[in-house]
């Protein structure tokens, strides 16, 4: 059971990494070079 948690931990760790990356890396590029195609 505690191997799952962990595992669920980093899984969601990981996910939100990523979506915050995504999002600063999405602002970053608005910020420079605003681009509609870029958007989702």
């Amino acid at each position: 059971m505690d191997l799952y948690i962990q595992i669920i931990v980093v899984a969601c760790l990981t996910g939100m990494t990523s979506l915050l990356a995504h999002r600063s890396a999405a602002v970053f590029h608005d910020g420079i070079r605003p681009d509609p195609a870029a958007t989702d």
